[in-house]
C-alpha cells in the first residue's frame, strides 16, 4: 500500500515529505542539540538554511506559550466535533 493512500485514508493528506523533515528538525532542536548538528542531519551545508526554514523562534514569555497552547486545544476540540 502506498503512503499516499494511507495518508488519505487516515485524514492526513496534508502530510508531505517536508513535514517529516520539519518534525525531525523540531524534535532534535527540542532536545537541545545545536543548529549545526541539525543542519548536518538534514544534509544542509549552511546552518542559516536550517535556521531560516526549519527552526522556529522560541517563545520568550511563558504567557505566549500558554496562549498558543490554549488556542491549540480549542482548535483540537473544534476539529474533533466535525
Amino acid at each position: 500500500m502506498k503512503l499516499r493512500t494511507v495518508r488519505a485514508w487516515a485524514g492526513f493528506d496534508w502530510v508531505v515529505p517536508h513535514t517529516y523533515r520539519k518534525t525531525v528538525a523540531t524534535l532534535i532542536d527540542g532536545s537541545g542539540l545545536s543548529a549545526r548538528f541539525i543542519a548536518d542531519q538534514l544534509g544542509h551545508s549552511r546552518v542559516s538554511m536550517t535556521q531560516d526554514f526549519y527552526l522556529g523562534r522560541r517563545a520568550v514569555d511563558g504567557a505566549v506559550a500558554a496562549a498558543l497552547g490554549e488556542f491549540a486545544w480549542i482548535a483540537f476540540i473544534d476539529w474533533e466535533g466535525q
